[in-house]
């Protein structure tokens, strides 16, 4: 079982593994999704309530063999810990990489991991080639969900990414993340 969408059992579906049960989005109207996940087959995957609010007697029905949760599952991990076995794996403030490796060794996939992993840099290369001109001669600016901010991280793919590509930041963007009061 996993308690994050995206953020765990995305990894463990590319690695071709599909837990029982898995934490989503709460959609708000009582309904739930998991992100990012349309192009894997999710319908045996039960709900086990909203990603950060898991319904913890939803994930001992299931019966898990183990229980895959991140950084912010650490007030709970005594009562996950006494219905299955825990992992919780340090997702954010470190390189993405470095987390997709985590998951692939927990679940004895390192092979896939090292083959996805060159697979997406494989993909960066071929976009940079593809480009009319150098990617630090673009700019490029992302925004987060919160209206008028930047988008910080590179510790996730929509920071990844353009990170990885070489790509530059207009510059009142750089002195606006530059600033310590920038949030």
């Amino acid at each position: 079982v996993t308690l994050q969408d995206q953020n765990a059992l995305l990894p463990l579906l590319e690695l071709g593994v599909t837990p029982i049960g898995s934490a989503a989005l709460d959609n708000g109207d009582g309904t739930h999704r998991f992100r990012r996940t349309e192009s894997f087959d999710t319908s045996d995957v039960a709900i086990v309530g909203a990603y950060g609010e898991p319904d913890l007697e939803a994930v001992a029905a299931l019966r898990p063999d183990l229980i895959v949760g991140g950084e912010f599952d650490t007030g709970i991990y005594e009562q996950l810990s006494a219905i299955a076995p825990t992992v919780l794996v340090q997702i954010f403030d470190r390189p993405l990489t470095d987390a997709l490796s985590d998951f692939g060794r927990l679940v004895v996939r390192e092979e896939q991991q090292a083959e996805l992993q060159a697979k997406y840099e494989q993909a960066v290369a071929d976009l940079i080639a593809d480009l009319p001109r150098p990617p630090e001669e673009i700019e490029l600016s992302w925004l987060s969900f919160d209206v008028g901010q930047f988008y910080v991280s590179s510790g996730q793919a929509v920071g990844k990414v353009p990170e990885d590509v070489g790509f530059a930041r207009p510059q009142a963007e750089e002195a606006a993340l530059a600033d310590p009061s920038y949030e």
